[in-house]
């Protein structure tokens, strides 16, 4: 059972400032923005193929382990915590380690609603904030986020 606490979407950048801010301050070492995401026990984590990310099938959340740290990823924003159960913070899009952006939609249990007509066997699309994903080249020497930017509508296009 996963109880979640969410913040209104307009909200999101004025806690995001005060997040900062306050992890600016003299004698703090990280911000918390309040997300509740309580589990029972520890989640199972599949590895993801190709990749050295595992997720949690189980949960109705986006749910990832890498490099022994875990991340969630909530009405467009990230969060991470040192242990399965947090507490949780939230973290910049540049903090987020490139791997866990590579995971293909297919991972993510809670797709937002614009990633639904994405391919999923892809990454998602991954805004101009994310600058350390969208300049990553594959080992093909395709671009890791060909798409970087675009937000129009892909007609005739299925994932």
């Amino acid at each position: 059972m996963i109880a979640r606490r969410r913040t209104d979407r307009r909200m999101w950048p004025a806690a995001l400032a005060v997040a900062l801010l306050i992890a600016l301050m003299p004698g703090q070492s990280a911000a918390a923005i309040r997300f509740d995401l309580h589990l029972g026990a520890p989640p199972v984590l599949v590895p993801i193929p190709a990749s050295s990310v595992r997720y949690a099938p189980s949960l109705h959340a986006n749910y990832f382990f890498y490099a022994g740290r875990y991340f969630v990823f909530d009405d467009d924003l990230w969060y991470t915590a040192a242990t399965y159960d947090g507490p949780w913070l939230v973290i910049a899009p540049e903090a987020v380690p490139v791997p866990i952006l590579a995971v293909p939609i297919a991972y993510y249990r809670v797709l937002p609603p614009p990633w639904v007509h994405w391919r999923r066997d892809r990454p998602p699309r991954w805004d101009s904030a994310y600058h350390q994903f969208r300049d990553q080249r594959h080992e093909d020497g395709a671009r890791a986020f060909p798409d970087a930017g675009h937000r129009g509508h892909e007609h005739g296009r299925r994932g």
